[in-house]
Formats: C-alpha cells, structure tokens, sequence
C-alpha cells in the first residue's frame, strides 16, 4: 500500500497547532511565523519532526538549522556519538548529494554510492557493507527498485549538497557557486539549486558573497532570479545582510509589482508576498495603491482628495474584474498584514500623514488593518457591507473575514455574496465579487 501525504497549507498547520492546547505549540507557531518557515512544515513529517522537537524546547531558528536538526538525529539512531564510523558517515552523505545534484540525477546505483563510500574510507578500517545498511536504516537513504538507491527526502538531499559545497575551501566554493549561478537563467536549472541555495545561504559564513553571486549578470526585473535572492533574505540573519544587497532586492521586488512593468501576475503576487515577509516599510506606499486599486500621487489637493473619500467614489477606473488582479490586491492586503505586525508605528506614522493630507481611504486601509490583526469579525462586517465604503476597503476587509476563517466570518462573506446579487441596487463592483469568491 501507498500512503500519498499531501503538503499542508500554512492555515492548516496553524490551526492545528493553535487548537491543541499545547505550549510548545504554540510557541512553535509563533517561531514558524517569525522564521518564515510555513513551507517547510508544510511537509508533514516535517511538521511532526518540528513537534517532537518542540516537546524538547528545541525550536527552529533557520530552515538550515531546522533540517540539520533533523538529519543529526535520523543519524544517530545508527551512529552514536562514540561511533568513529559517524564522521565518515556523514562525509559519505555530503559528497553523494553534492555528486547526485552536480549529475541532476535523484537515484543512482548501488555501485555508484559504494564508489563514493570507499573514497571516503580509503584505508580506514571499517565494512562498507555495514556503513550502507546504516545510512539506509536510519532512513537518510532508500532503496529503490531496481537495485536503485535515492534519499529518503529530497530536502535532505538538498540540504547535504548544501553542507557539501559549505564544507569546501574559499575557492572551490567559489568556482562551485559561480558555476551554478551562472545557468539559473535556465528555468529548469534554477528550480533544481533552488533549494539548495536557500540553505546555502543560512550555512556559509559570508551570505553576502553567494546573493552577489546570483545578482551578478542579471536584471532582476526579468526572469525568477529576484525571488530565489528574497528568498535566501528570509533564511539570513538581517544583521549579516549587507544593506546595499537587501535594498538592491526589496527596490526590484517593488518594480514587478505593477502590471505596466511585470505582465506575469503570479509574479507580481510573489513579489507583494516577499517585500511582506522581509517587512519592508519602503514598499508600503506601492502595496497601498496595488491593495486599493488607486493612484497616490505625490502631491494631492482637496479636489483630488475628495475623490478618495468614503462614499464619493462614482466609479472604479483602475479596476480590472477579473481573479489574477484580485490574486495581487489579496498579496498586497496582507503584505502590508503582514508588516504592521511588526513595524506597527512606522506604519501608523504613514496612514497619520496620508490623513493630513486628506487621503482618507489610506487610513482607512490602515484601520481594517488593525482589525485584521485583532481578528476582529464584527468590525470588518460592518466595513464589508457599508455600499457607500471605497470598493478598495471592502474587498480587503472580505479577504481578511477569509483570512480568519472562522464559521461566522465565512457565514458572513456567504451571505455578503448572495445579498449583493439580489438586486440591482445592492449589486457589488466586480472587484469585490472576485474578492468574495
């Protein structure tokens, strides 16, 4: 029998781990949400792995440190500590990953995995045979049919390359790097490193050396090269990211945000969602306008605010009915989420001054943010159903009632829906049924 385990999404895991009443879960939840982690638990033994560990008071601080976390203590059900086999062992797993993923091969036979072993042994004295039996006992590795062996999980897999390419000299891993950095062009050789970069980037000592590495030679306002770069943000510690570096990322992020200068919008909404998770308060202005659909120009009158205000807007000009602009302005809405979390008064200083200067929608924005946080139902209902409320204001508070995903708050999105559809009076702008679907 086969058991076929799908990834669980990020509001699954929260809510299991919210619900079960347990400490260290919830502790573990908040870890995950500071660490950006959510993908990576998203795979289940992941996730149960990160449990156990939690009932320890061990908590992820890295998704390097989180898989090293897991492949120690795979490792030492076969290799104890005082086991002289366990460093061979582990050097033995290093050089097959790294071999396997320069040879972009996920099995390889059993010939070659001896061949490999018995460089690393050389003329130490311990059995191969036996040395095999334990890396595929522990569960690191796996047999495959034919007579074929692979790692039991590719993000092991990903994660002893990584280890193997960190392990080398300056120069080796600069001339590994290079090479590997020069074909990310290559869509197909980009989702392939990927993963192994990410980590990479939280094991070298100097991160800032591999993201010029991938900055070097591209535009990042083209191609998927920017995303693998914010990606390896996530995994540093913002102290050893060189300013330079990090806002090179967040101003290219910004770029493809909008529709005039990326077409793609599953790119535009990566975009929204990693100048969210790298907290980016430069971008709060651009994510404002792509949430609302509305144009914040720099200078503004009293004409021009007056059409910002609640209740005076006679048409949508820059809305575009349709489920991927609604895909961008939910990114968007909870981008900015997602920074207020963190950055609560610089954000309150920038809807204060959009107030002075009459942009009351924007502070308004704001507000449902703030609701958002709070999980606030009531509030946003009453924002939700308001029909003289900017259009903007109540697609965003609908896409945060289905955010909270609580049986009232999806009881009255429903009811939203069908009520809006009634009549003709009550009918809702199209950007706010897409938002409501």
């Amino acid at each position: 029998d086969v058991l076929i385990m799908q990834p669980l999404s990020r509001r699954r895991v929260e809510e299991y781990l919210l619900t079960s009443r347990r400490p260290a879960n919830q502790m573990l939840c908040r870890e995950l949400t500071n660490k950006h982690l959510f993908d990576l638990a998203a795979a289940p033994w992941i996730l149960i792995k990160m449990i156990e560990q939690a009932q320890n008071n061990v908590y992820p601080k890295s998704r390097a440190e989180a898989l090293q976390n897991m492949f120690q203590e795979m490792l030492a059900k076969q290799f104890p500590e005082n086991d002289n086999r366990r460093e061979w062992a582990e050097e033995s797993l290093y050089r097959i990953a790294y071999q396997m993923y320069q040879q972009r091969e996920r099995t390889w036979n059993e010939e070659q995995v001896f061949a490999v072993m018995a460089d690393v042994r050389q003329y130490r004295d311990y059995n191969l045979d036996s040395l095999y039996t334990a890396l595929i006992d522990c569960g690191i590795l796996s047999r495959t049919i034919p007579a074929n062996v692979r790692f039991a999980r590719r993000g092991l897999h990903a994660f002893c390359c990584a280890e193997a390419i960190a392990r080398m000299d300056f120069n080796e891993r600069y001339h590994v790097i290079d090479d590997i950095t020069a074909s990310l062009g290559r869509l197909t050789r980009l989702r392939w490193w990927q993963p192994v970069l990410i980590l990479l980037s939280g094991l070298v000592d100097n991160p800032n050396d591999l993201l010029r590495a991938i900055d070097f030679g591209i535009d990042m306002t083209e191609g998927q090269q920017l995303f693998v770069m914010a990606r390896c943000l996530l995994e540093i510690d913002p102290k050893r990211v060189d300013a330079n570096v990090r806002d090179n990322v967040v101003n290219a992020l910004i770029w493809r945000l909008h529709g005039e200068t990326e077409r793609r919008v599953d790119r535009r909404a990566r975009a929204a969602n990693f100048l969210g998770q790298l907290n980016a308060t430069a971008a709060a202005d651009n994510l404002a306008r792509i949430a609302l659909s509305i144009d914040l120009p720099e200078e503004t009158n009293q004409s021009e605010a007056a059409d910002l205000l609640p209740g005076t807007l006679q048409s949508e000009p820059n809305d575009i009915p349709g489920a991927g602009d609604s895909l961008v302005r939910l990114e968007a809405a909870m981008a900015l989420a997602e920074i207020m979390s963190t950055q609560y008064t610089e954000l309150k200083e920038i809807a204060d001054e959009y107030t002075e200067r009459g942009y009351v929608v924007v502070a308004e924005l704001y507000r449902v943010l703030e609701l958002w946080m709070k999980k606030d139902v009531a509030g946003l209902a009453r924002r939700l159903r308001r029909p003289d409320a900017h259009p903007g204001i109540r697609a965003i508070s609908s896409y945060a009632l289905g955010n909270i995903g609580t049986s009232r708050a999806n009881g009255l999105l429903i009811a939203t829906f069908f009520e809006a559809n009634e009549t003709v009076e009550t009918k809702i702008p199209a950007n706010l049924r897409w938002a409501l679907t």
